[in-house]
């Protein structure tokens, strides 16, 4: 029996090389972030200030098979706030299932990007 794990998730994460828009839609200012990893569930970001809880974000990616932005509604689910650069974990809420499967498509076409 292998070490436990402190917490589980439903997806797995995957390291993916990519840039972030995050809009914060109560005071709507942006800010760009890092992505360290992204996942069906979720994505976790680096940014220069941290994010703000309770809150509703869109974050938006720019992925190679859309013309727009590929943007997905979320909630901050964890926060390091004293770290530089600050990093917080998202989880997504969908709204539609095609935001889910462009999701999906862009982290199979990450698996081919260098």
């Amino acid at each position: 029996m292998g070490p436990v794990r402190s917490h589980f998730r439903a997806h797995p994460r995957k390291t993916v090389r990519a840039s972030a828009t995050v809009t914060d839609v109560s005071e709507a200012r942006t800010v760009q972030a890092r992505v360290r990893n992204l996942g069906l569930g979720g994505v976790c970001l680096e940014t220069e200030d941290p994010l703000p809880t309770d809150r509703d974000l869109v974050v938006a990616f720019v992925t190679p098979s859309m013309w727009d932005p590929l943007q997905l509604h979320a909630r901050v689910a964890w926060a390091r706030p004293g770290a530089y650069p600050a990093v917080t974990g998202l989880q997504f809420r969908y709204d539609s299932p095609v935001a889910l499967a462009a999701l999906f498509d862009f982290l199979e076409q990450s698996r081919f990007a260098g």
